[in-house]
């Protein structure tokens, strides 16, 4: 199966960085120029590696679903801003709002529910190299970064 970019992809372009979710929500690719952002390609079957993780304490247990992708069984809405994605788990309602930028972009997430204890993670795969090599060394690339909340 060939991967590529299609008609019914959500594309966002944004100076040199361009953002392309499959129309599930999961990210096919982001690039920044011959900059492949992103290690994995995504696809319809399988979704992406990239997810943001709504997780519900429930019975002692922790219960984790995914809020983006076909995996996560949320409403895809797409405007000329970004792209919205909302769907309920385990009592909680939750919208995920992607909103793109030239070289960066932010995740929004709001959660409404009953009380329960919930948190959040967020899973970023990062290739940072040129296209090519990024895509013939996937194994072998790793980064590491820090990251701040914003409320």
């Amino acid at each position: 199966m060939k991967l590529s970019h299609s008609p019914g992809n959500i594309l966002f372009q944004k100076g040199n960085t361009q953002y392309i979710f499959f129309p599930t929500g999961d990210i096919y690719q982001f690039t920044d120029g011959n900059l492949l952002l992103n290690d994995f390609i995504g696809s319809l079957k399988e979704g992406s590696a990239n997810n943001i993780w709504l997780r519900v304490e429930k019975d002692g247990r922790l219960l984790a679903h995914p809020m983006l992708g076909i995996h996560s069984g949320s409403q895809v809405f797409r405007s000329v801003d970004g792209l919205r994605l909302e769907g309920t788990f385990e009592g909680v309602a939750y919208e995920v709002t992607f909103r793109p930028f030239e070289g960066l972009w932010f995740w929004d997430v709001r959660l409404s529910g009953q009380g329960q204890k919930v948190d959040v993670i967020y899973g970023q795969d990062l290739g940072l190299g040129d296209k090519g090599g990024v895509l013939t060394n996937e194994l072998y690339l790793a980064q590491y970064l820090g990251h701040t909340v914003f409320e």
